[in-house]
């Protein structure tokens, strides 16, 4: 999970193929994470088995799309009581 501080929480569930680290220099994502972090707290998480997060034993099911998206909106860096979503292609239904 990575933040950017700057104002009410905002949880960004992209879909696979995006990459905590890699995103911050993608000429296509770079200006989108820019520009939602300067009036939010960028709340990003790299989906189960891509990006930084583990790739052993995953098992790549909707239960635990919904147990990984709960656990980040439940982190202590992120816990509000309210948050905004921003739900791209394969994470949408997760927070539904």
């Amino acid at each position: 999970m990575r933040l950017a501080v700057a104002g009410p929480p905002l949880i960004w569930v992209a879909h696979f193929i995006h990459h905590l680290k890699f995103d911050w220099d993608s000429p296509v994502w770079r200006p989108w994470i820019s520009l939602l972090a300067k009036r939010h707290t960028l709340i990003r998480f790299d989906f189960r088995g891509f990006g930084l997060s583990d790739r052993n034993d995953v098992a790549f099911t909707f239960e635990k799309l919904v147990e990984d998206f709960e656990a980040v909106v439940k982190a202590p860096a992120s816990s509000a009581s309210r948050y905004l979503r921003c739900l791209e292609a394969q994470g949408w239904p997760c927070p539904m």
